[in-house]
């Protein structure tokens, strides 16, 4: 319904759906299996369709256990001007530059999800220095969060998924930096609708084609769906992304190979 209800009723398009976690939904022609059973694959809501599902575990809850631990400050002063603590962090994340010199954070607050399934992995801030700052923490926070939805992104392309552009509903599309930075990353478009529940919009669209009011769920969507801001990636960006990603990717795999978390969940007394 959220993915329906967000516009991606076309092969191409992808929902994103931020909340507590990052529910990530493909629209396809044909129905894709994945050789590694990472993402499910089941009818979708346009007839004739399918989509492959996918999630990050920990993504606006990441965000949260850093805005309650280390966001005091901006929570207190957000309190006082009525105003709401995460337009705080995302203007100081703002002030930092595209890959915080480095700095990397694995999202892993409640294991891995897509495409990797390892519920023992725990999150990880890599490449501190004396020079890093709060704004460069907050935003790597943001950039680790969209750079593990990349690695969805990326398992469901080396399957046959075609990616031409992302619809992001729910908390993280009121954050108009933080969709422009998830399109750098994902070095494709970024779409936001009117109305940021569009799970009740999909639900709605089904109600009115069981009603008879439109010709199908694409007509629905056409007539009941309105985007609202699009973001276009910044391609040179884009490839300073590209690098970072591969920095992920292997930080992940070499935290996997050296048993570390095997061993941290190991001990006794954890």
């Amino acid at each position: 319904m959220g993915a329906l209800g967000s516009g991606v009723a076309r092969p191409g398009l992808v929902s994103i759906a931020m909340g507590t976690g990052a529910g990530v939904i493909f629209h396809l022609e044909r129905p894709l299996r994945h050789p590694e059973r990472a993402m499910g694959c089941l009818p979708h809501g346009v007839e004739g369709s399918w989509e492959m599902e996918g999630i990050c575990l920990a993504s606006g809850a990441a965000y949260k256990w850093f805005r309650d631990t280390l966001g005091q400050i901006e929570k207190e002063s957000a309190s006082k001007k009525a105003q709401d603590a995460y337009e705080i962090l995302n203007e100081e994340a703002a002030q930092a530059d595209p890959g915080c010199h480095g700095l990397i954070v694995l999202p892993s607050f409640m294991g891995a999800g897509a495409p990797n399934w390892y519920p023992k992995a725990r999150g990880a801030i890599v490449g501190l220095t004396l020079s890093t700052g709060k704004s460069e923490l907050i935003r790597a926070m943001l950039e680790g969060v969209c750079l593990e939805v990349r690695s969805v992104l990326e398992s469901a392309q080396k399957v046959g998924a075609n990616i031409r552009e992302v619809h992001i509903w729910g908390g993280a599309a009121k954050s108009a930096s933080w969709n422009q930075l998830a399109a750098n990353i994902y070095g494709v478009p970024v779409v936001t609708t009117a109305i940021s529940d569009t799970g009740l919009v999909g639900a709605a669209i089904c109600a009115g084609l069981g009603a008879g009011l439109f010709q199908d769920a694409i007509d629905g969507v056409q007539k009941m769906v309105q985007v609202e801001r699009r973001f276009e990636p910044d391609l040179d960006v884009h490839h300073r992304y590209n690098e970072l990603f591969d920095i992920y990717k292997t930080v992940y795999a070499a935290l996997v190979k050296a048993d570390v978390w095997e061993r941290i969940a190991a001990l006794s007394w954890c």
